[in-house]
């Protein structure tokens, strides 16, 4: 464990930002969204010593996934906050985030909202497929077994993220 409690409400007010700021991004995908959340999360915890979120990520089929994804996004759902479009060819469907109000970002301090921001725009600049795309916090996340934790600790041993020294890719 890495000893920072979950918040589930700033990660729904996440989720709803994130959604927002990226509704006219035709690659945004649930995916992505996981992508970004985990990518600002580990970024915040190198540069402040801690998450926006909180979130315990573990590795995915895709990626590193907060922990409490599914049960936030299923919440969002309930409350009318989020509607989850179905995209694909019919064989491989995924539900894209779309945010139906705007998040709470009064919950959040600005050097949070600033990281989340740098993390969608390399996400949108660099875009190619995910599994081509490396991340900019070059985190080994692969190195953990399937649904093994991905300790926060592992960012102190990667490359500084873009707008820190790092090179874009």
């Amino acid at each position: 464990m890495h000893g920072f409690a979950p918040d589930d409400d700033r990660l729904a007010e996440l989720i709803l930002y994130i959604s927002g700021r990226c509704a006219d991004w035709d690659e945004f995908d649930p995916v992505v969204l996981a992508r970004i959340l985990f990518q600002a999360d580990f970024l915040h915890y190198r540069e402040y010593g801690v998450p926006i979120s909180g979130q315990t990520y573990r590795r995915g089929p895709s990626g590193p996934t907060p922990r409490g994804l599914p049960r936030v996004l299923r919440g969002l759902a309930r409350e009318f906050a989020i509607l989850e479009i179905p995209l694909g060819d019919g064989l491989h469907v995924q539900r894209r985030p779309a945010a139906m109000r705007g998040a709470r970002l009064t919950i959040f301090a600005a050097s949070e909202l600033a990281i989340v921001e740098e993390v969608m725009r390399h996400y949108r600049s660099t875009w190619t497929p995910l599994r081509e795309s490396p991340d900019f916090l070059a985190i080994d996340w692969e190195a953990t077994g399937p649904r093994e934790i991905i300790p926060y600790d592992w960012v102190q041993m990667s490359p500084v993220g873009i707008g820190h020294g790092a090179p874009r890719y």
